[in-house]
């Protein structure tokens, strides 16, 4: 780390044309920008949240699971394509925790199908 940290991290909130001018930064001093899920997965998302909270939705029960299970298949169709997956914990967030919740993510990966044996990174 010959500049004290590993990545740079942007949030899904950031302009595009904030963005375009973190890559060449970022590539200056050669760390990766990395980042939460592209725009479609934030479409379903947002698309999945209205359709949730203002239709009468016949299996609220089981939503959350619905939404775990695409994450999941996702993730691992991700995996399989060879994309770096970072295991991470945002904090300052309501009921997120770190160390629980990064054990929590772990075990969502590995019913998602990717094994407890895979490589980490450097």
């Amino acid at each position: 780390m010959k500049k004290g940290f590993d990545c740079i991290k942007v949030y899904d909130h950031l302009a595009a044309d904030r963005f375009e001018d973190i890559v060449p930064l970022a590539r200056q001093v050669d760390r990766p920008v990395i980042g939460h899920v592209p725009p479609m997965t934030k479409l379903l998302w947002e698309s999945s949240a209205q359709r949730f909270y203002l239709i009468d939705y016949p299996d609220k029960t089981g939503y959350q699971q619905h939404m775990v299970s695409l994450a999941q298949q996702l993730t691992y169709a991700m995996h399989q394509s060879n994309v770096k997956l970072l295991i991470v914990t945002d904090t300052n967030i309501a009921r997120i925790f770190p160390g629980i919740s990064t054990l929590k993510e772990m075990c969502l990966f590995v019913e998602a199908g990717i094994s407890r044996t895979t490589e980490a990174l450097p």
